[in-house]
C-alpha cells in the first residue's frame, strides 16, 4: 500500500471506536476469491490485511465524481465505516441480493460503498443508492480506484451559523388572523 494512502487512512479512521478488531489473512482472502472466482484489486487486499474495521471520523467526507440524486450540492458525502473483518460476510450477502459485479466495501448512511470487480468497472469505487427501482441506476461513481477514493477524503468543517445575525420579519397580515 502506498505510504500516502496509509497516512490518509491514519488521518480519517477513528481508531477509538473499533467495530471488529480482526483483519483478514492472505488465506482468507484467497479462499474468498477462489470460492467466487473473482480477483480483488491489490490495493484493496492490502487494506483488508492491514486494517481493522473502524468508523471514519465524522469530520471527514469524500468527493463524488458523479453526484447521486441525494448528493448535497457541494458534492461531498459522509461515510460510516469501511468493512474489514466482516467484508466476506457482507460480500456474500451483497452477491445474493445484487449479483457479483460489485463488492461492498463500506457503509454510508444506510447506503453502500462498492467496488467493481468485473469488466470496465473493475477497481472503481461507487456509491450504491439502495432506494432506486433499477439496480443498474443505483451506482454513482466516486473514484477510479480504492487509493483514489481514500485520498479523496477531506476534513470537513461545518459552517457555523450565528443565530444573532438572523432576522425574521413577519407580515402584518399574520397578526390579523
Amino acid at each position: 500500500m502506498l505510504e500516502v494512502v496509509k497516512q490518509k487512512l491514519e488521518e480519517i479512521l477513528d481508531k477509538e471506536v473499533v467495530i471488529n478488531d480482526n483483519v483478514l489473512s492472505v488465506n482468507e482472502i484467497c479462499n474468498f476469491e477462489n470460492k467466487f472466482q473473482i480477483q480483488l484489486p491489490e490495493e484493496y487486499k492490502d487494506f483488508l490485511r492491514d486494517y481493522v474495521e473502524v468508523y471514519v471520523n465524522d469530520n471527514y467526507k469524500f468527493q463524488m465524481s458523479e453526484k447521486s440524486t441525494i448528493t448535497p450540492n457541494d458534492g461531498f458525502e459522509s461515510m460510516d465505516y469501511l468493512y474489514s473483518a466482516d467484508f466476506i460476510l457482507k460480500a456474500e450477502q451483497f452477491f445474493s441480493n445484487y449479483g457479483k459485479e460489485m463488492i461492498p466495501i463500506g457503509e454510508a448512511s444506510g447506503d453502500i460503498i462498492c467496488m467493481g470487480i468485473q469488466g470496465e468497472r473493475y477497481g472503481k469505487v461507487y456509491y450504491f443508492y439502495h432506494e432506486n427501482e433499477s439496480i443498474e441506476q443505483n451506482y454513482y461513481l466516486i473514484a477510479e480506484s480504492f487509493n483514489e477514493f481514500i485520498l479523496s477524503f477531506e476534513k470537513w468543517v461545518e459552517d457555523i451559523i450565528n443565530l444573532d445575525e438572523i432576522e425574521i420579519e413577519l407580515d402584518d397580515d399574520l397578526w390579523n388572523d
